[in-house]
């Protein structure tokens, strides 16, 4: 058997198995997620260090149960200015190699979505955005949608459609099929990155659709957070579209082009993402508080480590662990 007739029997095998209910990802499921960190401080003298831990986001499709527990007990529990992102932080002083440990344990309800995209037609896009959108319609740093080559290679895919789903689903049609996934970072991949680069993770792929997106003025969010309910608990992002109607239509162009490939079977396409993630934040570029600071970070996804003497002055282990609980 070849090695394209595989791939479209794993693939149709996989979307058959979502499409019967028989993979977990189609029904709710409920996680335990746990942060760990240790950090040393390595300096010959005492260092300052700020540690902050993403606290599961709170949505229509994810909520957190009672009980979330902090060890030590963090010195506030804050939200981000801009996206509202929650985030548990410590502000500690540490003394010439002294170690301490932090963690964040929270259970999450977390349910499957999915928007029917049955007869689209007959939406027209107005590009008047919603004043409540506005957050999700302007470049950054990573989201380049006013760089002239995102503007005119969004406008030549789109081709004069005015449904604004159907313009969605051409922008990630595109991102599918013209982008190679690999190489996978911590941070995040911008746009143009994507277009550059031989390969890109998750965040590339999402970073490149969400631009072209809002070049096509339709309001768009990155999501980011983690698989869950498999072996490894590996990061992922994925997207959502608002929709005139008020509807976040969830993108994953990761996902889609890894299970059309035939190299995974996990839950994600246009208008579908399944139960097998969690969502820590919404948004990129995003202004956290380190103790009388305020700096951009790419995603809140991580935990992230500060120390006044330099990354070079303490050794940082983190580990992030979901278990599936029912």
């Amino acid at each position: 058997m070849g090695s394209s007739s595989s791939v479209f029997i794993k693939k149709n095998i996989s979307l058959a198995r979502e499409k019967l209910g028989l993979s977990f990802f189609t029904t709710k499921q409920t996680y335990l997620l746990r942060f760990r960190v240790s950090v040393k401080n390595t300096a010959a003298r005492k260092n300052s260090i700020s540690v902050s831990i993403p606290v599961p986001l709170e949505t229509p499709y994810q909520r957190r149960q009672a009980g979330t527990k902090y060890r030590p007990i963090p010195t506030d529990i804050r939200t981000d200015d801009v996206f509202g992102n929650e985030y548990a932080s410590w502000n500690i002083v540490l003394a010439s190699n002294e170690t301490r440990r932090f963690s964040l344990t929270a259970a999450v309800e977390v349910s499957p979505r999915k928007v029917e995209m049955i007869g689209l037609s007959g939406i027209k896009h107005t590009k008047v955005v919603p004043k409540e959108a506005l957050l999700f319609f302007r470049p950054s740093t990573h989201l380049q949608s006013n760089s002239n080559r995102i503007k005119v290679l969004s406008k030549t895919i789109v081709r004069g459609e005015t449904d604004p789903r159907l313009i969605a689903r051409k922008l990630n049609r595109y991102v599918v099929t013209h982008l190679t996934y690999g190489n996978p970072i911590e941070g995040l991949y911008t746009s143009l990155d994507a277009l550059e680069m031989p390969s890109v993770d998750c965040g590339g792929f999402n970073t490149l659709f969400i631009s072209f997106c809002i070049a096509q003025h339709l309001p768009a969010r990155l999501v980011s957070g983690f698989w869950a309910g498999y072996p490894k608990s590996t990061m992922h992002a994925w997207a959502e579209v608002l929709l005139p109607d008020g509807r976040w239509l969830p993108v994953d162009p990761s996902a889609e082009n890894l299970r059309t490939t035939g190299r995974f079977s996990k839950s994600g396409r246009f208008g579908f993402v399944g139960s097998d993630r969690i969502a820590c934040s919404i948004g990129c570029d995003i202004p956290l508080k380190f103790g009388g600071k305020t700096l951009s970070v790419d995603i809140l996804q991580n935990p992230i480590i500060l120390a006044d003497r330099g990354p070079t002055s303490i050794k940082v282990t983190k580990k992030v662990v979901t278990k599936r609980l029912r």
